[in-house]
């Protein structure tokens, strides 16, 4: 998704103030459409974002709607 995550991940921490919520929307979920499931992203690389969040947000959290993979992400105070 980003050439260096950690990097781009680290970017969203500076700038988003403390309490701050970083929303991340991607396509797939638990019923992508045909076309939707083209562009999803694998497996391992949901778990790498969701690990590059979770080494720099206090609270982080995955959820599939029907058609997106959505990464929620809190600094903390």
């Amino acid at each position: 998704m980003w050439p260096d995550l950690e990097a781009a991940v680290g970017e969203l921490h500076r700038v988003v103030r403390p309490g701050g919520t970083v929303l991340i929307a991607w396509h797939g979920g638990t019923k992508p459409s045909r076309v939707v499931k083209s562009m999803s992203l694998p497996e391992d690389e949901l778990g790498r974002i969701e690990q590059a969040l979770r080494n720099q947000f206090s609270e982080v959290g995955r959820h599939q709607l029907t058609s997106l993979d959505v990464f929620k992400a809190v600094r903390s105070r």
